[in-house]
């Protein structure tokens, strides 16, 4: 059964506005009906929390994007094909907003429009979910930035724009508002790309920006762009430290571990990881499988994975479901082995239905144009029952602000129990 439904300006803009925010193109090749479809997904676990006469109230206030409003507002309306799946999550929608807005029927334009509006307001961490403030949930963002400034011209790295991106790395952060920032590919000094030659960059401009408000952490290696650090919000977490190193020193700038508890008395144990590329030399093999080695003595831990942990990086793996190329890669066994060890792969656990085709998934695209899903945070099975959202922000690779998305990761900020 399918339905064809009318939608006004403004819905056809939400469905605009929703893919340049999931697909970092408003003009992605996908069906309006389709739209909806994901963006009712993104919202059915917390539609009961959601304020929906204040979602009906801002509708005009949503669009910062004044080419899309200009097109819009040349153009009527726009007809949508809707599957039978997605008329049912509509229609659950149409026997809930009636008691809302105390009126005796809903119809379903005005709850497609509200569901998209929610569905944008969440993804970009504007909406407040009742029930849980905002204070009481711990946002991190994991990112591979590629180097901060190594790009000297688009020739030499195509998925970077060139010269120094100090300033857009720091617009993200600001932007997304995270308690705890993973890099990867991030330092006080970085790689020029063309003579591999180690020169001064801007990552410590970065640091000192966000210093005020950040703790830093990292191992040590201040010069290798393989550098792991993560950042901590100073007003978020008291008893903050650094676990001594686990694996040889040669892994040190790759690996960094802390421990923090919040202010809410949630105990926290944070592992960055950026493991190496496979390479095409038997001495790169055995540098990654080494890697792996010590990782899986973590992961095995049982008294590690009793506590809330996360490990998030740049894993530099992917599974056949996360892959354009149709295949895994060599080493895609230690990610299975995580999560039969009862980690949970926090983009997967929250996007189930989404395959190897549609661009959400992936994080890195090869220059080939194959899309990957390199980028991961595994939580621990106590953290897990935690877990909010997991989400992928593409607008910064769109931009060649990085080669890589960004993945944003949120739980609830409870005391230990």
């Amino acid at each position: 059964m399918r339905l064809q439904l009318r939608l006004d300006r403004v819905t056809n803009l939400a469905i605009k506005r929703w893919k340049e925010i999931k697909y970092a193109d408003n003009n992605a090749r996908v069906t309006a009906g389709f739209v909806i479809g994901e963006a009712w997904k993104s919202i059915a676990t917390v539609y009961e929390q959601i304020d929906w006469a204040k979602i009906a109230d801002d509708t005009q206030n949503y669009f910062t994007n004044e080419a899309i409003r200009k097109e819009i507002e040349t153009k009527s309306g726009t007809t949508v094909n809707l599957k039978e799946s997605v008329i049912t999550d509509i229609e659950k929608m149409q026997t809930y907003l009636p008691s809302i807005f105390k009126v005796g029927r809903v119809y379903k334009p005005f709850a497609i429009k509200l569901i998209l509006l929610a569905a944008i307001q969440l993804e970009k961490g504007e909406i407040q979910l009742n029930g849980i403030e905002a204070s009481k949930k711990i946002k991190f963002l994991v990112w591979n930035t590629c180097f901060c400034d190594i790009n000297k011209n688009e020739k030499l790295k195509p998925g970077l724009k060139p010269g120094d991106r100090s300033d857009d790395i720091l617009n993200a952060v600001y932007y997304h508002d995270p308690d705890v920032i993973i890099l990867t590919e991030f330092g006080l000094k970085s790689w020029q790309y063309n003579n591999r030659q180690s020169f001064n960059t801007s990552g410590e401009k970065i640091i000192n920006d966000l210093s005020e408000k950040f703790e830093w952490w990292q191992n040590g290696g201040k010069n290798n762009v393989c550098d792991v650090y993560i950042a901590t919000k100073k007003d978020k977490f008291c008893n903050q430290k650094l676990v001594k190193i686990r694996n040889p020193k040669e892994f040190s700038n790759r690996w960094v571990e802390i421990e923090v508890e919040s202010k809410e008395g949630m105990s926290l144990r944070i592992l960055g990881v950026y493991v190496p590329i496979l390479g095409d030399n038997e001495r790169k093999r055995k540098e990654k499988a080494e890697f792996w080695s010590w990782l899986d003595k973590f992961i095995q831990n049982e008294e590690i994975i009793g506590e809330n942990v996360l490990i998030a990086g740049d894993f530099n793996e992917y599974l056949e479901l996360d892959t354009e190329c149709g295949r895994s890669t060599d080493f895609h066994e230690n990610l299975v082995k995580m999560k039969s060890n009862g980690w949970c792969d926090t983009w997967r656990y929250k996007h189930k239905m989404k395959g190897s085709k549609d661009p959400d998934t992936w994080t890195w695209i090869s220059e080939n144009g194959n899309g990957h899903r390199l980028d991961y945070a595994f939580v621990s099975p106590k953290l897990k029952d935690h877990l909010l959202s997991a989400e992928h922000s593409h607008a910064e690779r769109a931009c060649k602000t990085s080669d890589h998305s960004i993945l944003l990761v949120e739980v609830d900020d409870v005391p230990n129990y």
